[in-house]
């Protein structure tokens, strides 16, 4: 599979709660860092232990709407927006626990993976972490002067 057809792939595997076949999509030696809360995982398996409870806070029909791909021969850069709504507890930033708001979530991001022999070896993973904050109030909307 070229790049492009394993970040779908990755991303439909997500949407489908597949966490099998999410793996599948993974190296072994998967690196993983999420921008938007500065959380970074070495391996497969830690890094599915960063990427799963994201279902948890945000429900199983939590998903990526894909509006674009743009792909070389080994990379792949999914342009989306997380839709879902806070159904479950959320870590905030000052590491208090958000209780489930049930607000309707649509955060903007973009996924920067790098695929060798058809696994994805490494994602940066940017979002709105302050606009999906605001949303659900994890953090204050700051007084305006």
């Amino acid at each position: 599979m070229d790049a492009g057809a394993v970040a779908r792939e990755m991303l439909r595997a997500f949407n489908e709660n597949d966490w099998t076949a999410f793996r599948a999509t993974l190296a072994d030696d998967f690196v993983y860092r999420e921008h938007g809360t500065h959380r970074e995982a070495q391996g497969a398996g830690p890094a599915m232990e960063l990427i799963q409870p994201w279902k948890e806070s945000l429900g199983p029909e939590h998903y990526g709407e894909l509006l674009d791909v743009v792909e070389t021969a080994d990379r792949a850069v999914l342009l989306l927006v997380w839709r879902s709504h806070h159904v479950g507890p959320m870590p905030a930033p000052d590491g208090h626990m958000i209780a489930p708001t049930n607000r309707e979530i649509a955060t903007p991001a973009c996924m920067v993976m790098t695929v060798r022999d058809g696994r994805i070896t490494d994602m940066d993973h940017y979002f709105d972490s302050l606009g999906l904050m605001l949303t659900i109030g994890g953090v204050a909307v700051p007084a305006t002067a």
